[in-house]
Formats: C-alpha cells, structure tokens, sequence
C-alpha cells in the first residue's frame, strides 16, 4: 500500500464575500438572511414562490424564487452568512480503496 491510504478529502475555505454585499451594515445582512431562510422553508415545503428584496447599489432588486431556481436562493443564502462571518463546517471525506 502507498503512503496517501486513506484517500482524505477536504474542502477549501468559505468563499469570500461578494461586492454586492461589501459595505452593507449587519442589520440590514441579518435581515436579508432571515428573509432568504424564510423564503427557503416556503419553497422547500412547497406552499409558495416567494420574493426576496434587497437594496443594491443605489436601488433595490426583487427576486422572486421558485423550486426551480432554488440552487440560487440556497446561494444566496450562502453568500449572507459568509458576508456576516458565519463558518460553515468543513466537510471531510475518508475513502477507502
């Protein structure tokens, strides 16, 4: 057997914050985060599609999110939580040939 048994696997770190989000103040990122979440379990269980302001730049954006794009409010959500310094756990992964 080689030396690298077990094959290991872990993931980089968190991705860094978006410039969308840069100079926007906590409140207003903890808001938008409860807000996504909220639109998250709507769609997840199914009873809506759901829209999400935020203000950008020097107007605000509407989104409205549905099962079919909801990869994008998960990531959306991921970029909040990155922008207010919530580390995500690390997955690790163990291979065995």
């Amino acid at each position: 057997m080689s030396g690298s048994w077990p094959y290991i696997t872990t993931y980089g770190p968190d991705p860094p914050v978006p410039d969308w989000l840069r100079g926007v103040s906590r409140a207003v990122l903890e808001q938008w985060l409860a807000q996504a979440r909220g639109a998250l379990v709507s769609l997840t269980t199914g009873t809506q599609a759901v829209r999400v302001s935020y203000s950008e730049g020097g107007g605000s954006r509407q989104v409205e999110y549905t099962r079919a794009n909801i990869g994008d409010l998960r990531a959306m959500i991921r970029e909040l939580s990155s922008a207010l310094g919530h580390s995500r756990r690390r997955a690790i992964g163990v291979r065995f040939p």
